[in-house]
């Protein structure tokens, strides 16, 4: 049987290549999820630019941020302000939770002078230590700041 060159390809109406439809479907599917991502990233964006302005829209509250000073070393950073009430407090460990948002926020203070800090490795057990305690938790952002203290004596 011989093939004619050039002849016209004829779609009878109604019809859909199957092939077609999958890639379809495909592109459909990456651009939600393209959308997805780019939301996320504008959420986080958001909230960022909120805490460093003074206050982030949450749910219909507004979360007032104020720089403040926590454990013996100094250690500061913008927090929630009035939103938060500390349920625990030592000088390794303090707890704040706001139950109404089911938020709460844990900081914990660990002193090892010699021995350096692997932080991935932190963060590993932190999650791990909050999936076993069936507490939903989502990281919202990584990075390393670094403090220079000077000390006068």
């Amino acid at each position: 049987m011989k093939h004619a060159i050039n002849q016209p390809k004829i779609d009878w109406p109604g019809a859909v290549s199957v092939g077609s439809e999958k890639q379809r479907m495909q592109d459909e599917q990456m651009a939600e999820h393209a959308a997805r991502m780019n939301a996320e990233e504008q959420w986080r964006e958001d909230m960022r630019n909120g805490v460093h302005h003074g206050g982030v829209d949450l749910n219909g509250t507004i979360v007032e941020f104020e720089k403040q000073d926590f454990f013996e070393p100094g250690l500061s950073f913008l927090f929630p302000k009035d939103f938060l009430l500390c349920t625990l407090e030592t000088e390794q460990q303090m707890v704040y939770q706001n139950e109404a948002h089911a938020l709460n926020i844990i900081l914990q203070y660990t002193e090892r002078p010699e021995q350096a800090i692997d932080l991935r490795q932190m963060k590993t057990d932190m999650i791990r230590s909050m999936a076993n305690m069936e507490l939903h938790t989502e990281w919202l952002e990584d990075g390393t700041e670094v403090k220079t203290m000077i000390s006068f004596r």
